[in-house]
């Protein structure tokens, strides 16, 4: 078959189902959270194989991004991967920018492509820095688009985090997160938000940017406390993101640090597509 006749097929199938002409939903799915300890829980360093129960019902594919929370901590201090469950995971060791280290917090992300089965609880270290600092992790789990020529959808990472520290924000407390524009479809935009005191989160603001599924922040009462909190956008069409914010709606000011990451989603067919072309993805 001609390249521009397999092309053509694969269009059109991404965009009906048969002779029925159903329209597909190819945009990414939220999937799950977990996190431990669970909001206004107690965990302080040092840690060791702190474990994180993962959602039930994940299948093959699923995105997996874990972000490790310590206040205090610095680079290359031993917060670490304990055990893998079985996953293989990319972490800072392989792209700088997957780790951060501020006042008052350091944090490290993690992120893998589930393989379809857990040997075990994945779990994590964290070093002793005063033996009293809270130490957090939080999985966020994301479904791929449904795949139109293969069951093997694939992920990769279109941008990496980029983060940025922030001091005490004046009345109302708000923090914000510059947007970013994708370069890839199907795309999935991770916001993330870290304080240095149990605040509670509130009033998301930005086009398309939801916390469904998640909880308005997971805070820490171990030590001197933190807080966390998320929001993500889902797209079909790569298209900027908006800048997203929220309030420290208690306990606030408090400074803190914000990153803003991006994944799409693929099928393995497109790397076929693409060989048959002569181009990358």
């Amino acid at each position: 078959m001609a390249v521009s006749n397999l092309l053509t097929e694969a269009s059109e199938f991404i965009l009906t189902e048969g002779s029925d002409n159903i329209a597909l939903s190819i945009t990414p799915l939220f999937f799950g959270v977990a996190t431990n300890p669970s909001d206004e829980g107690s965990v302080t360093e040092p840690q060791t194989g702190l474990a994180l129960t993962p959602p039930s019902s994940m299948a093959a594919n699923d995105l997996v991004v874990v972000f490790q929370t310590a206040q205090g901590g610095a680079n290359n201090d031993g917060k670490a991967i304990n055990n893998d469950g079985g996953q293989v995971w990319t972490t800072d060791n392989e792209a700088g920018s997957y780790s951060y280290v501020g006042s008052p917090q350091s944090v490290k992300i993690y992120w893998c492509i589930f393989n379809g089965t857990w040997d075990a609880n994945p779990s994590w270290d964290f070093p002793n820095v005063t033996g009293t600092q809270a130490a957090s992790l939080q999985m966020l789990v994301f479904r791929p688009h449904p795949p139109p020529l293969t069951d093997n959808p694939l992920w990769g990472l279109d941008q990496p985090n980029s983060w940025a520290t922030y001091s005490d924000p004046d009345s109302p407390y708000t923090v914000s997160i510059t947007g970013r524009t994708p370069s890839r479809d199907h795309n999935i935009s991770i916001a993330y938000w870290t304080s240095d005191d149990d605040n509670t989160w509130g009033s998301l603001s930005g086009t398309n940017w939801e916390q469904t599924g998640l909880s308005s922040q997971y805070r820490n009462s171990g030590g001197t406390n933190h807080s966390v909190s998320f929001a993500y956008q889902l797209q079909d069409g790569a298209a900027g993101t908006n800048n997203v914010a929220q309030n420290q709606a208690t306990a606030g000011p408090d400074q803190g640090a914000t990153g803003i990451l991006t994944f799409y989603s693929y099928d393995s067919a497109d790397i076929l597509l693409f060989s048959l072309l002569g181009v990358g993805k």
